[in-house]
């Protein structure tokens, strides 16, 4: 006898693509900002901050 309702098949495979690539995804993606939204201009700032204090000593 045939079952009336198909049987689900695949759906794990599915949710653990999905998962791990909605994981990947949102982890690059929060990388990404906090790399160059944050960490990029603060080192760039600091930089400057470190060139314009030896910018100073060589005019002395």
């Amino acid at each position: 006898m045939a079952a009336p309702i198909a049987p689900i098949v695949g759906s794990l495979k599915r949710r653990i693509f999905f998962d791990i690539t909605t994981g990947l995804t949102l982890g690059f993606s929060a990388g990404a900002l906090w790399w160059f939204g944050y960490h990029k201009p603060t080192v760039a700032a600091k930089d400057a901050w470190y060139a314009a204090r030896e910018q100073e000593k060589n005019n002395q």
